[in-house]
């Protein structure tokens, strides 16, 4: 595999990558905010981890 082969398969498994963990990141807030409204966060990227006491 000649180096630029290689580059671009390195590039594309790191975009895969990033739009599945964006993709579940959402998928785990959306699922949060329905079963803790009191911890929801209103940011679009972030896993809200405060402890629930």
């Amino acid at each position: 595999m000649d180096p630029v082969t290689a580059w671009m398969v390195a590039i594309i498994g790191l975009v895969i990558t990033v739009v599945l963990s964006a993709a579940l990141v959402r998928r785990w807030n959306r699922e949060n905010r329905r079963r803790y409204l009191e911890r929801a966060s209103s940011k679009f990227f972030e896993i809200n981890r405060k402890p629930r006491h």
